[in-house]
């Protein structure tokens, strides 16, 4: 206890007389120079500041430097500048000649980050060497704990084109000493949402050594959260490799805020990806990656290089199942706008990036229709996307198909080409398109293209030709024998046929331009009947119309068959067919013409 009592004695006189000498020992002009040096051979900058250093030994000792300057790498422009710089010292090395600061405070600071081109920047520090150090003591500056108030960071690639601004920056940061950890917290704003975030750096020395170092990182704003744990290095650059967790809960407004405009929708949501991190300067890679999207969940691995004009990602990602209904229902509803409602197409990505891209999955959902064991492969260079897909299964079919799009100044320009092979005509019809009464297996390949503003537009500019097969096929609704018997009464109406007419095969070749759909050569053929239509509908109604000829054969050998014509009325789900009764009053006439000539023949004809 004596022992005890002695040393607070000492302390207490210790302090009492310092009180007394520091002011008289040292002048501010000494502090001045003796700040500003160190601060240089710390950074190898020019370091200024307008103004006398004050110095406050009550209640402890403080020191605060008004207006002061760290200069860029050429000396001619300003990299940091703040309102004040004040921080607490440590007596006792102070009085030896060395500034030992236990806490920096940082007012309204002020920070330039410029890139000139790829390889120049002016945020790279520089220690000077031995030889430009000022004599005296060997520089000594201790960081101890920063802390940033009202903080500016300006961000200016001239190469590029880029300009940011993060304002609002509150930082506390600390270092105790060389031996300890960084660690440090705070917030900032950027773009017009707050981001707070803490990490820390396990061995700062190391890591300026070329070591390793253990580091975490966090990030949370409403757009993003974000969290890295892992391990940094400094051997060809900075590098990250550990885990890392990324989420949003909407892509979309993540997006927009990162500054890759995109309209309102209600896709492209909540949006997730946690996996292994591993990023050397411009090269990104995220290995054993989970990634979800709208309830969709991949896995694989996906990369990035982000040397030249745009970021290269590459991935390779398989998926049990891909639902891709909201996209369909989002795009049916562009379709179905009025428009001068529609929304304009816009898609910077393509602009932004380049891509390549592999998916494979067990099975595609669109809407009730199903798609398995999809392999595609997706692309975009220069600004065109290309998407190929080989090899899926539709139902006990088989699928192959190619897209490809672009924008040309404000339009859409878009094509695709698919083949379908021994697919069951029935199933696929009912889940695809609603229609119930068709059956039989089908191949059919198509060729379409169209562009516009929006995606009205695209559907109304639509053209390209698709070519169908069925065979081992039945028609519900409508039955040939009936609808015979109700052509050869030439009733001028009928009503709608029932029963169902199975044919042996069908083909037809269809034309998509103008908004329309049209055939000249649907046919259908069965043992005793065979069907011709020509035909056309609107691609934006279900209404139908058409001239065909229905011709009725017998099992009499030689016989070519009673021929009916017929118009097509009604809706695609719901035909009707009804009599041409104007082919047929022209077929009899010419029949009557005939008769009437032939029969002039036999009159006119020499007796044998």
């Amino acid at each position: 206890m004596k022992r005890l009592l002695i040393v607070v004695l000492i302390v207490l006189v210790v302090a009492g007389g310092l009180t007394l000498i520091v002011p008289l020992a040292m002048s501010s002009a000494p502090v001045k120079q003796r700040i500003a040096d160190q601060l240089a051979d710390w950074t190898g900058r020019r370091v200024t500041f307008v103004g006398d250093p004050r110095i406050r030994l009550f209640p402890y000792l403080r020191m605060q430097i008004p207006n002061l300057t760290i200069g860029d790498p050429s000396g001619a422009e300003t990299f940091i500048a703040m309102d004040t710089l004040s921080g607490s010292l440590r007596l006792v090395p102070l009085l030896l000649g060395r500034v030992e600061v236990a806490e920096f405070r940082l007012s309204r600071p002020r920070i330039h980050l410029r890139k000139t081109d790829a390889t120049s920047s002016n945020w790279e520090l520089r220690q000077v060497s031995r030889e430009r150090r000022r004599p005296g003591p060997p520089a000594r500056l201790k960081l101890n704990q920063i802390k940033i108030f009202n903080g500016t960071v300006t961000w200016d690639d001239d190469a590029a084109d880029r300009h940011e601004t993060i304002s609002a920056i509150e930082l506390k940061l600390g270092w105790p000493s060389a031996e300890e950890p960084i660690v440090g917290s705070g917030e900032f704003t950027w773009r017009g949402e707050t981001v707070e975030f803490n990490g820390s750096l396990a061995d700062p020395t190391g890591l300026n050594e070329g070591k390793l170092s253990p580091a975490r990182i966090a990030i949370a704003s409403t757009p993003i959260r974000a969290s890295f744990t892992g391990n940094v290095s400094r051997l060809a650059g900075v590098q990250f490799d550990g885990p890392v967790n990324l989420s949003t809960p909407s892509l979309r407004r993540l997006v927009n805020w990162l500054g890759a405009p995109t309209e309102p929708g209600s896709t492209l949501g909540a949006a997730a990806i946690e996996g292994k991190l591993n990023w050397n300067q411009s090269s990104i890679a995220v290995t054993e990656a989970k990634l979800e999207l709208d309830g969709n969940v991949a896995e694989g691995t996906v990369s990035a290089n982000l040397d030249g004009p745009r970021p290269a990602i590459q991935g390779t990602l398989a998926l049990g199942q891909l639902d891709l209904s909201p996209y369909l229902e989002a795009f049916r509803a562009e379709l179905n706008a009025a428009p001068g409602t529609a929304e304009p197409i816009r898609m910077p990505l393509l602009a932004a990036v380049d891509l390549d891209l592999r998916v494979s999955t067990e099975q595609v959902l669109l809407g009730s229709a199903r798609i398995g064991n999809v392999a595609a492969a997706a692309s975009v260079k220069d600004g065109r996307l290309a998407v190929e897909i080989g090899g899926a299964q539709l139902y006990s079919g088989s699928l192959a198909a190619k897209f490809s799009a672009e924008m040309r100044g404000d339009r859409f320009v878009g094509d695709i080409e698919a083949k379908m092979s021994a697919v069951p005509a029935g199933l696929a019809l009912s889940e695809f398109a609603g229609v119930t009464a068709l059956d039989g297996t089908g191949d059919a390949t198509l060729a379409v293209e169209g562009s516009g503003r929006s995606w009205n537009e695209v559907a109304h500019t639509l053209s390209g030709t698709v070519k169908l097969g069925l065979v081992g096929g039945s028609l519900a609704g409508l039955d040939m024998a009936r609808i015979a018997a109700i052509l050869d009464e030439r009733a001028a109406s009928a009503p709608a046929a029932s029963g169902s007419t199975g044919f042996s095969s069908g083909a037809a070749t269809l034309t998509i331009a103008d908004g329309a759909i049209t055939t000249s050569d649907l046919s259908a053929e069965g043992t005793d009947f065979r069907v011709d239509l020509s035909a056309q509908a609107s691609l934006f109604s279900p209404a139908v119309s058409g001239l065909g000829t229905l011709t009725i054969r017998s099992a009499t050998a030689g016989d070519t068959g009673t021929a009916l014509p017929f118009e097509l009325g009604g809706t695609w789900r719901e035909p009707e067919i009804f009599p041409d009764l104007g082919r047929i009053l022209k077929r009899s006439s010419i029949e009557s013409d005939e008769d009437r000539q032939s029969h002039a023949l036999a009159a006119h004809a020499p007796a044998n």
